[in-house]
């Protein structure tokens, strides 16, 4: 069970973490990159988990937890394929621009 549960985690990890982390602090951030970062993660952590464990001993390179792998491939992914296609319109840059605004509103008034 404890394998399971830690597998899951990873995969989520790998596929969410770094879209969470890029959607917070990057306006580059496209939906075809949030998307292909979200499968090449999960993808990554299945395949570490089916190929890379069996031949890993306890102190080498494979053994390593999978989601070390699966959010530097999904980090990676995100911003190249962001990059490379339509950056998004100039409304969600409004939309984030006003939150950030309305943020730094409400600290002011704390």
């Amino acid at each position: 069970i404890l394998n399971l549960v830690g597998n899951a985690w990873a995969g989520f990890g790998a596929a969410f973490g770094p879209l969470v982390i890029l959607s917070l602090y990057w306006k580059g951030l496209s939906r075809t990159g949030a998307i292909s970062g979200m499968v090449a993660g999960a993808l990554t952590v299945i395949l570490w988990i089916v190929f890379a464990h069996p031949y890993g001993d306890v102190n080498d390179f494979f053994n390593l937890y999978e989601i070390v792998p699966g959010f530097i491939v999904s980090l990676v992914v995100t911003i190249l394929v962001s990059n490379m296609t339509q950056k998004p319109g100039a409304f969600v840059e409004d939309d984030l621009n006003q939150v950030v605004k309305q943020l730094n509103d409400a600290k002011l008034k704390n």
